[in-house]
């Protein structure tokens, strides 16, 4: 079963590849969606694709690329919007 989620991650993720790595983990785990920065410094991920891929995925959002600090991770469940592909955005 497909299904949909936004993951706003703060920290310090912006100027750390975030989106970058972000993007290579998704598509590793056939996930779609896309990676944007936010004016207040936080990363926006929205992702859809099985949900043991997800979890997976959410694992993957706590830690982030090395450079990376993950404070909170905010988890939302959203409709699916059948996403072609992983984009940054």
């Amino acid at each position: 079963m497909i299904k949909s989620m936004r993951i706003s991650v703060s920290g310090r993720v912006q100027n750390v590849g975030f989106r970058f790595s972000a993007r290579q983990t998704a598509l590793s785990l056939n996930l779609n969606g896309y990676a944007c920065n936010e004016p207040d410094g936080s990363v926006t991920l929205v992702a859809e694709g099985d949900e043991t891929q997800l979890n997976k995925f959410l694992q993957w959002c706590q830690k982030g690329p090395p450079w990376a600090r993950v404070y909170h991770l905010d988890v939302n469940e959203m409709p699916v919007m059948n996403y072609r592909s992983f984009e940054i955005r």
